[in-house]
């Protein structure tokens, strides 16, 4: 599942974090990575961290040695293996709002100098063979 920016006007940022939650009857956590990300220069990105229940997983990754963009485009890319048929929801868990995301849960981007969070995001659903339901 590609993660994106989308649309104009974006604050700079040079940080984003990602926490993607799913339907574990559906999908399980295959990998995830940044290539082809639109942070600029080398990327940062710890291990991805599985959420406990197997329904969701957080991935992070920071730009070193370039400055920050305001370009909208693909953050990274979840990798799910179908486990299961059905529909699953796929839910970017928010910082703040419903979710009461914060650093270390909810999904961002951010500012290395201003330390502005951008806290949109959209949901979507996926079937086992990756078409919208």
């Amino acid at each position: 599942m590609p993660v994106s920016t989308t649309g104009s006007g974006l604050a700079p940022y040079v940080t984003f974090n990602i926490h993607l939650r799913w339907d574990p009857a559906i999908f399980s956590f295959s990998s995830a990575n940044a290539t082809g990300s639109v942070l600029p220069g080398s990327l940062i990105c710890p291990a991805p961290k599985p959420d406990a229940d197997g329904a969701g997983v957080l991935y992070a990754c920071a730009a070193s040695g370039g400055g920050p963009t305001t370009s909208a485009g693909l953050l990274a890319t979840i990798v799910l293996t179908p486990t299961g048929t059905g529909c699953s929801p796929l839910h970017l868990f928010t910082y703040g709002g419903a979710d009461a995301g914060d650093e270390s849960t909810g999904t961002f981007t951010m500012d290395a100098s201003t330390n502005i969070v951008v806290t949109a995001t959209s949901d979507g659903t996926s079937d086992q063979a990756g078409q919208a339901c």
